[in-house]
């Protein structure tokens, strides 16, 4: 599996991540997928070039399977939230949204890890967004 994420074609990585993500079913295959050292690869797809759009929608979906997970927030890495924050901060990427709503909830089960790696910048942007515009 490991070679095909980092495979030179670009819809053979997506296609692994998506792989990776229906074999998530439980806190030990997120821990098996670590111990292989994923992450570094997930967190490399997450921020590569947005012309990889397909790739990167796989790589975000991955890290959203973490969350669906009892515990599995927990065991996101530092480098894979990083990664969603430098999304999460740059307005014209087409996954903006969504890597917001992941560290919020990422930040629900686990608040101190979002904050190491930087991520209550964006999550506030959010809530001080949503405020001005009841008012």
């Amino acid at each position: 599996m490991r070679n095909l994420l980092i495979d030179s074609i670009k819809e053979v990585r997506a296609s692994a991540y998506r792989v990776v993500r229906h074999l998530v079913t439980n806190k030990k295959a997120i821990e098996t997928i670590l111990q292989l050292h994923f992450d570094v690869l997930l967190a490399r797809s997450l921020v590569r070039d947005q012309r990889m759009e397909h790739e990167r929608e796989q790589s975000l979906k991955l890290v959203r399977s973490f969350l669906a997970v009892p515990g599995g927030a927990s065991l996101i890495p530092v480098n894979t939230i990083t990664a969603l924050v430098a999304i999460a901060e740059t307005v014209e990427d087409k996954l903006h949204s969504i890597a917001i709503q992941s560290l919020l909830e990422i930040s629900l089960n686990n608040i101190e890890l979002v904050a190491h790696a930087g991520g209550l910048k964006p999550v506030s942007f959010l809530s001080d967004e949503s405020t001005s515009k009841t008012l």
